[in-house]
């Protein structure tokens, strides 16, 4: 009997075979239109510059939105600020928000931090497709001779405060 079965199992195999290889053979037979959208006579083979580091998640700053650094005495310590003419870029970003990305950005990124290029409606409309994740997530920044002029004395200020505290620290 166990002969019989197995008989039996592989005609049914081969019928259902047939049996699906015929509905297959219908498709085939559907006349088919081809249409090109592109020139067919040229191939492209450069894939431009591959890069060897991983794609970045977009707005992976939110995950440590509501987050505060605290001391070992458990006081929280404040958060710092942007300057006034960096202004937030991106749907639902706030001002901590911007501020990591701008951190991020100082840190790990070797070329200039320009900001996001697109206009802020644009970047609230589809932020996947206009978003430069290579950039903090703020408008474009410009920085003026003016503003390099205040820094400027802001440094100049704190080294001759610094220096002043060095010597009063060696007269001890």
């Amino acid at each position: 009997m166990d002969q019989q079965n197995q008989q039996n199992l592989q005609t049914k195999d081969v019928k259902l075979k047939k049996k699906h290889r015929g509905g297959l053979s219908r498709i085939r037979r559907q006349p088919v239109t081809i249409v090109r959208s592109q020139n067919t006579g040229t191939t492209r083979h450069d894939l431009g510059r591959v890069s060897s580091q991983k794609p970045q998640q977009l707005f992976w700053q939110k995950r440590l939105e509501g987050l505060k650094a605290t001391t070992l005495r458990s006081d929280s310590v404040e958060n710092a600020d942007l300057p006034k003419n960096i202004k937030p870029a991106g749907p639902y970003i706030g001002n901590d928000t911007a501020f990591r990305s701008v951190i991020n950005a100082i840190h790990l990124h070797q070329g200039p931090i320009i900001g996001q290029t697109a206009g802020k409606n644009v970047l609230d409309k589809n932020p996947g497709v206009f978003l430069d994740p290579k950039q903090p997530l703020v408008g474009t920044i410009i920085i003026s001779n003016d503003d390099i002029r205040k820094q400027e004395e802001k440094v100049n200020l704190l080294r001759r405060k610094l220096a002043l505290a060095l010597q009063d620290y060696e007269k001890r």
